[in-house]
């Protein structure tokens, strides 16, 4: 996908956990024990889920952010449990030289046919023209690759030149050959390319697999990836703008024709370039929860950040439902039951919210990595909004995920609610309540992650969350929170 602006200040270096007993994983000095990594002072872009017999194997996008005039070499990371995870470093680097088709590395996909691992990544150069090209690199280890720049070409004729890319490689065992799906436009709209190939070498337009169906016809559609499971096939791919949220499609076969679900997004916009891969029975997507501008939670959302990876649930009509990594429960060790330190709620149960204006209860302060669960009870039909709340300063939160039950809808500001009005919320997802839905909330440095009756995923970025106090709030409902716990790995701490 394309690159938007870097951020303008330096960001946090976090340190790497480097655990001997955790040789199966690879022969590398740093394991990262974390449930959204980043890998030492860069970010992720990008990620390429590959499973690797049982290991999932995620090349990604670099993001170094140092100012050199070429960028976004691909370094790869493995997990086996989705909260451990191997640095290999890079493994693809980009060409230091202005006239250089690979001067910018952009995304792809890595295919094994025999014991020879393939990459197909994007080479980007806007020095030249066209500046966007397919390349490809092979490998006997997916450490030491061999690029062979014979095997590049650019958009075949009936496509714009300079928008193509992300190339994502599979085989069709019913046509004993291989598909590569690319981002490419077509009389101003963006589409998403199909060619075939025999050989991995030689590749034959097919014309256009899927043409956009979003809100706006001419974005872009980045990262596809096209995956069977089960009885259906899924295409996924993240519109440029002006979502900019990751969604899939249904089909009965891999031409199509691909319908749209009842809810076709995984998350929100907190989660971007979402790629699909099947491990051990189970389906997953891999994307990123981008930093912000100026490192500041009243900033945009910037390109790049930490690596997130949801489990997506099949339903028997096809739907995709998104919830957590069965093993990262396993993470945690200790759960109790958070204790309140302050309420404006003039109920007796601090939990138990009622008409009126803006009540909060608020409890401890997140430490380090922890996961939060309850029960949200609605009844009556008026009820405007309630939800969780970070960074509360006398009885007011400043980063807010508010339930609207009205309009079943959840939305994230990151202003105070009173400002809300000012202020469009920064990320919207569709999701209606049921009378007693379950949240559960994951929280790793400033990246929180919260899952609604296992059926959709909110991500997002907080600054000012770790060791600040949360709550709870209702504004003009009622609402009910039960079976409120908190649950910590003490072992690892920011």
């Amino acid at each position: 996908m394309k690159k938007l602006n870097l951020l303008t200040s330096a960001g946090v270096v976090l340190s790497c956990i480097s655990l001997s007993t955790m040789a199966e994983i690879g022969n590398v000095s740093n394991i990262v024990e974390r449930l959204y990594p980043r890998f030492g002072s860069s970010w992720v872009g990008d990620p390429m889920p590959f499973n690797n017999d049982g290991t999932l194997e995620v090349f990604y996008l670099d993001d170094a952010r140092f100012g050199s005039e070429g960028f976004h070499p691909w370094h790869r990371t493995s997990t086996k449990d989705f909260r451990t995870y191997a640095d290999h470093g890079e493994v693809i680097p980009f060409v230091e030289d202005l006239q250089s088709q690979e001067l910018a590395l952009g995304t792809g996909s890595v295919i094994k046919v025999g014991g020879i691992y393939h990459a197909f990544y994007t080479a980007h150069n806007k020095n030249l023209e066209p500046y966007e090209a397919i390349m490809h690199a092979t490998s006997a280890d997916m450490q030491k690759w061999s690029k062979h720049p014979s095997h590049k070409f650019f958009a075949p004729d009936q496509y714009e030149k300079n928008d193509f890319r992300d190339p994502h490689v599979v085989y069709i065992e019913e046509e004993k050959r291989y598909w590569m799906l690319v981002t490419a436009r077509k009389d101003g709209r963006g589409v998403i390319a199909k060619l075939t190939s025999k050989d991995l070498i030689n590749w034959k337009d097919e014309g256009i697999l899927f043409e956009n169906d979003t809100v706006a016809r001419d974005s872009n559609l980045e990262c596809p990836t096209l995956i069977q499971y089960g009885d259906f096939w899924y295409l996924s791919f993240s519109d440029q703008w002006p979502d900019r949220v990751t969604q899939y499609r249904i089909a009965d076969n891999p031409n199509g024709p691909f319908r749209k679900p009842e809810v076709p997004a995984v998350d929100g916009r907190g989660f971007y370039a979402g790629k699909l891969e099947q491990m051990n029975g189970h389906l997953y997507m891999a994307g990123w929860t981008p930093s912000k501008q100026l490192y500041q939670d009243n900033g945009e959302f910037a390109w790049a950040g930490n690596l997130v990876i949801h489990q997506l649930r099949q339903e028997k009509n096809g739907q995709l439902y998104t919830q957590a990594p069965e093993q990262v429960e396993e993470y945690f060790q200790s759960t109790d039951t958070p204790k309140v330190s302050s309420t404006t709620n003039l109920n007796e149960n601090a939990l138990k919210f009622e008409k009126g204006d803006y009540q909060v209860t608020s409890f401890g302060k997140i430490e380090g990595i922890t996961k939060i669960e309850g029960v949200i009870t609605t009844s009556g039909w008026f009820n405007n909004q309630f939800g969780i709340t970070f960074n509360v300063i006398r009885d007011r939160g400043r980063l807010n995920i508010t339930f609207d039950k009205s309009q079943d809808k959840i939305f994230f500001y990151n202003v105070p609610l009173e400002r809300a009005e000012e202020f469009k919320p920064q990320i919207t997802i569709d999701h209606k309540l049921k009378e007693n839905s379950k949240f559960t909330i994951y929280i790793d440095d400033s990246v929180l992650v919260m899952y609604v009756d296992d059926e959709i995923a909110l991500s997002t970025r907080m600054y000012r969350m770790q060791d600040r106090t949360w709550g709870i709030f209702s504004n003009g409902s009622n609402v009910e929170f039960s079976n409120l716990t908190i649950s910590k790995n003490n072992r690892y701490r920011k």
